[in-house]
């Protein structure tokens, strides 16, 4: 049997100096991983906070201001923007809230902002008449410069039509709704009602469509005395005389030339004012026994 031999151990001689160092490290270690996860809780128990608080009666939206909305209506807009009160002020939609408003027929501009904590407020800028046209079913439009239709009303608006204010549209529209748009004719012929002078519009001008390339504005004498204006009578050609602008160009040249003559001639017996060459108008006059004179 052979003897056995006994290897002799190894003594490993640590420094202490090393080993507290180890442990220092070590728990260094140990509390940042705590104060991570200290940190990523507060984190979590924040966002919920958060998210809590946008949930909470604190941040709903308390009301709703309505500023512009002469024409409109404060409670159409409100309704039509389908912002709620009491619901969470994160989840109003104004996009689609601006885009509901912008649809209704008198509404030019819209703007849509949050008022923290509780508000919003929708601020309008609204269109503008600038003349009249009959509806088939009874009625008037108002219509704006860019031919929407505005409003139905029962009855003209007369007192902005004497003053001005308003033109009238010869012919009438129809199956219209307000909101719609004037076909392309009727377009051009607002933007020439829009145009006029305001000596012109002094006239009680009516504003025929533009069809088949050809425009025409019938306007009122000037009387003799305090009543200014007399407004064109049906069936009496001699209360009023007619603007031909012929083709649709030029047209603020055009209405400038009639201006003119309007302004330099006697115009009590005038049938027509012919400025389709707008540097070289044509008057015609009706005979003096139509006139009276």
């Amino acid at each position: 049997m052979s003897p056995v031999t006994e290897v002799p151990r190894r003594v490993v001689v640590q420094d202490p100096r090393l080993a507290a160092r180890r442990n220092e490290v070590a728990r260094d270690q140990a509390r940042r991983r705590l104060q991570l996860w200290g940190i990523a809780a507060l984190l979590v128990v924040m966002a919920l906070a958060a998210f809590g608080s946008t949930r909470s009666a604190l941040l709903d939206i308390d009301g709703i201001v309505v500023v512009g909305a002469d024409r409109s209506g404060v409670d159409l807009v409100h309704s039509t923007s389908g912002l709620e009160i009491g619901s969470p002020m994160v989840d109003a939609d104004l996009r689609q809230a601006r885009a509901l408003v912008a649809e209704l027929p008198w509404v030019a501009e819209v703007d849509i902002d949050r008022r923290w904590p509780g508000r919003v407020v929708i601020e309008l800028v609204e269109r503008v008449p600038v003349v009249v046209v009959a509806a088939d079913e009874g009625g008037v439009f108002l219509v704006d410069a860019q031919g929407r239709l505005l409003e139905r009303a029962p009855v003209p608006p007369q007192t902005a039509i004497d003053s001005g204010e308003l033109v009238r549209l010869d012919g009438a529209v129809r199956g219209a709704v307000p909101g719609m748009e004037l076909d392309e004719a009727g377009r051009f012929s607002v933007r020439v009602a829009a145009s006029l002078t305001p000596a012109l519009r002094a006239r009680r001008p009516v504003v025929g469509f533009a069809e088949e390339a050809e425009l025409r504005v019938v306007v009122a004498h000037r009387t003799e005395g305090d009543e200014g204006i007399t407004p064109p009578i049906d069936g009496d050609p001699a209360s009023r005389a007619t603007i031909l602008l012929g083709p649709l160009d030029d047209v603020t040249a055009k209405l400038a030339s009639a201006d003119a003559i309007f302004e330099q001639v006697d115009t009590r017996c005038v049938d027509v004012v012919d400025v389709r060459v707008p540097h070289s108008p044509v008057v015609t006059r009706h005979d003096e026994e139509l006139c009276g004179t």
